[in-house]
């Protein structure tokens, strides 16, 4: 007899288990990763990579479901002395407040941006293109009067073909995304947003056949935010959707015994959370 109710019990837990949605397990992939990315040392871009798709599931309706972990991020930023960080960190801590904002839990950036004032940007045009996103998606203020000069200066560091080159002369996926994010929300030179969106849409197939799922899933969640249109755009989404790992994660791109990577996955569950993974 207990053997029965221990089998039966067995074959429920299995039963719930599998009623669990990918969508379900991979946020809450990003909220344990999220709480573990808060202890020492403190990964500033994993935690505002991490913040960022819970701030999206907020403001889609699951307040209840990212409640806690907002409030442990808000309240992490809020006792952090931005003097203690450098400038890429700095940068990453005023996007999360950006992102944070959006949630109704507002956070004082004149201490960031004061630490921000001796930065010297021309060491990095990644750091540089980040700073121009948060300024004009989310402080609303005038790239010319926060970063005088720029957009120009971005402007220069892209090739015809819509790549644009990092510091070492080399064109840099990571650097082409961010930047045209940047030209788009600060509405610069709309030529450099269409090559940059040629650029993006024509590297799709190539990361599909290489499996690099970080590189395919942060294009269409940019190129959605620019309303392109992505031809097999649902091809895409059910590629990624079969790459899922059983924890909910995906890895960084495809190796034998890959893992569950923190920046993939936050872009896993953004893109989840967009019209089109259904």
């Amino acid at each position: 007899m207990l053997r029965g109710v221990l089998l039966i019990g067995l074959v429920c837990c299995q039963a719930a288990i599998a009623r669990v949605s990918p969508e379900t397990q991979t946020m809450e992939w990003v909220k344990r990763d999220l709480l573990s990315a808060l202890d020492a040392p403190v990964n500033m871009n994993r935690v505002a990579s991490l913040t960022f798709p819970l701030v999206s599931a907020w403001k889609g309706g699951l307040q209840k479901e990212t409640q806690d972990v907002l409030d442990r991020v808000a309240g992490f930023i809020r006792s952090a002395d931005p003097r203690d960080y450098a400038c890429g960190e700095l940068v990453d801590i005023h996007l999360t407040i950006g992102f944070l904002a959006e949630t109704g839990r507002a956070i004082d950036l004149n201490p960031v941006k004061e630490a921000l004032i001796p930065c010297d940007w021309g060491k990095s045009r990644f750091d540089l293109a980040n700073a121009l996103f948060f300024t004009c998606r989310y402080a609303g203020e005038e790239p010319e009067t926060a970063f005088p000069g720029a957009l120009r200066y971005l402007e220069k560091a892209q090739r015809s073909d819509g790549a644009f080159i990092a510091e070492n002369g080399k064109p840099w996926f990571y650097l082409t995304s961010h930047a045209l994010m940047a030209f788009h929300y600060c509405k610069g030179n709309p030529v450099v947003v269409e090559r940059g969106s040629r650029n993006l849409l024509a590297q799709l197939p190539e990361f599909r056949q290489s499996g690099f799922y970080d590189g395919l899933i942060e294009s269409l969640i940019f190129l959605r935010w620019l309303d392109v249109e992505i031809p097999q755009f649902a091809d895409y989404v059910a590629f990624i959707r079969d790459s899922i790992n059983p924890d909910g994660g995906i890895c960084f791109s495809r190796k034998p015994d890959c893992q569950s990577h923190w920046h993939a996955v936050s872009l896993l569950l953004e893109l989840q959370l967009m019209d089109g993974w259904e």
